[in-house]
């Protein structure tokens, strides 16, 4: 299941620099999984294959983008200084969301963000 969230400041707050995140993103994954930086965005790669709980087959093409591989567990991170940061999943199982959704929510209560879905 594909998921997005959004990470937003209010125009006079201080958000914090793309390089802070990275950094925060490297410790918070830890040795959990890999983070590659690909052109202006991030690429957490996170061990084994998606897999479906209620899904007796694995019926949809998982998508890929930049560094990202089919059939890994990964979540894409866009973090634009000037706007929103970006979260993203994609084709992604519960594991890989929970990850993401911990990571968006650490961001948000850390730099006091609001945090959308």
């Amino acid at each position: 299941m594909s998921r997005d969230r959004f990470i937003t400041w209010a125009d006079n707050a201080k958000r914090p620099s793309p390089e802070a995140v990275e950094s925060a993103l490297r410790r918070y994954i830890h040795q959990s999984g890999t983070v590659e930086r690909v052109a202006s965005w991030l690429c957490v790669v996170l061990p084994g294959e998606p897999r479906f709980v209620f899904r007796e087959e694995e019926d949809e093409e998982p998508f890929a983008q930049g560094g990202c591989q089919q059939g890994e567990r990964y979540i894409e991170l866009f973090l634009d200084p000037e706007s929103t940061y970006s979260i993203l999943t994609r084709t992604a199982d519960e594991f890989t969301n929970t990850v993401a959704d911990g990571f968006a929510s650490l961001v948000a209560r850390h730099w006091e963000g609001k945090l959308e879905d």
